[in-house]
């Protein structure tokens, strides 16, 4: 009927309706033009045959994702349960989606908006979103390349692998004295767990039991943060609440904030104090501080704008962190608790960090590794960014923090992803599907 359904950012200041996470906003259009008409909250619609209603992906509370049907006639939503991303109806009669880097399939009743047998997988491995199915039934995907490795990577460039054994590491933290690595270990059904790597030994220990992500050792080194989904313990990219749990793996985690969708980035060199990166409605993501003794507080006054990354420096009076406030994502530095803001990279940066000497900050511009000369007595000056080295691990960057910087500030670890090299083609692949998964 020339209807367009198309998802975007929320209206400024429009609040999401609990238990909705931050997302997109749905919304529907003539193809004459007009005013959009906001939907629901929500991402990546298809109008499914008929013109009533669409399917639409979703975060929920704790940033997983959860698919979708709403009624175009009614308003009226079906949630259907556990993690599924990008939903796609066939015309044979499935509704499709992806969980666990799989393709997935269950016959589906357009008249009643269920399904009606068990969701089947499908052998392909699939990387990240990437797959689209045609009208004639061909399959395309990118294949996942596979697991990534930790390698050292100079000042200069060069690299060295470190011996640790391949596998789906997401983020890596030093702890304070060098000895040891805290990694987000992805399995194969797709959930996190924080695991420890001694480095003088070769060994890898399992921390977390139940879920974790964005690990972040205590300056004493006794404990080690992380956000978890409570749900699910999958962090799907999105973190979830914050919790500590000691770092020798004794006792059980102990919670910190209740609110889902964070993931933490840094503690004060005190150790009283944890700065993370919060994703809520309508400005996405924000910047807030955690005192051991009290209630999460905004580093950066929540704007339309997003906010992430915060590491704090070595001697606690500054926070650096990640902005899109001019347009792309910059490096920025403000005083902490609360001082002025002062631009750091001139042509886009991500991934800061702070030299242990105090005296340089280190950032990610594409594949080059940027360093700033900068000074904090007896106030904020830095330099002009120039190129340290080229190097590119690969993959692709959300949240996760992909490298580090060891305590002597001459190597850093990066964790090395595989990066996708070509696209599958299935021909005929509805009657695979069909075959597999009989709508009867």
């Amino acid at each position: 009927d020339g209807t367009i359904i198309f998802h975007g950012l929320p209206a400024a200041g429009r609040p999401a309706s609990p238990p909705l996470h931050p997302s997109r906003t749905l919304r529907r259009v003539s193809e004459a033009g007009g005013t959009p008409e906001e939907l629901t909250q929500a991402r990546h619609p298809q109008i499914l045959p008929g013109g009533k209603a669409v399917l639409f992906n979703r975060k929920n509370a704790e940033g997983g994702w959860i698919m979708g049907v709403l009624s175009l006639e009614t308003g009226e939503e079906k949630i259907f349960p556990q993690p599924r991303v990008h939903p796609r109806y066939a015309d044979t009669g499935h509704l499709i989606h992806l969980m666990d880097g799989k393709l997935w399939a269950a016959p589906f009743d357009l008249e009643t908006l269920k399904v009606t047998g068990p969701f089947i997988p499908f052998p392909e491995r699939v990387w990240s979103w990437q797959y689209s199915i045609s009208e004639n039934g061909t399959l395309a995907y990118v294949p996942d390349p596979g697991g990534s490795t930790l390698v050292w990577v100079d000042r200069n460039g060069n690299v060295k692998p470190t011996g640790v054994k391949a596998g789906n590491y997401q983020s890596v933290h030093f702890s304070p004295d060098g000895e040891r690595l805290a990694l987000t270990v992805r399995s194969d059904t797709n959930t996190t767990d924080i695991w420890i790597y001694e480095i003088a030994r070769g060994t890898l220990s399992r921390l977390t039991k139940k879920g974790g992500a964005y690990p972040v050792w205590h300056p004493d080194g006794s404990r080690v943060a992380f956000a978890r989904d409570t749900q699910s313990g999958a962090s799907h990219g999105y973190g979830g609440s914050l919790f500590w749990i000691a770092a020798d793996g004794s006792g059980e985690p102990k919670q910190l904030t209740t609110r889902g969708a964070q993931t933490s980035f840094s503690w004060s060199p005190d150790g009283n104090a944890l700065a993370f990166a919060q994703n809520h409605t309508p400005t996405n993501w924000d910047v807030f501080v955690l005192p051991l003794r009290g209630e999460p507080r905004p580093f950066e006054a929540t704007t339309e704008f997003q906010e992430k990354r915060p590491i704090f420096s070595r001697d606690g009076r500054w926070i650096t962190f990640v902005s899109t406030r001019s347009g792309r994502d910059e490096v920025y530095v403000k005083g902490y608790p609360d001082e002025g803001t002062e631009l750091i990279s001139t042509e886009g940066g991500r991934q800061p960090l702070w030299a242990h000497s105090g005296r340089e900050l280190f950032y990610r511009d594409g594949e080059r590794m940027m360093v700033v000369s900068i000074q904090t007595e007896p106030k904020l000056k830095a330099e002009t960014p120039r190129k340290l080295s080229t190097y590119s691990e690969g993959g692709r960057d959300l949240l996760e923090m992909t490298y580090d910087i060891a305590p002597d500030d001459q190597r850093f670890i990066f964790i090395q992803k595989p990066t996708p090299t070509h696209i599958n083609i299935v021909l005929n692949w509805f009657e695979k599907l069909k075959r597999l998964v009989p709508t009867d």
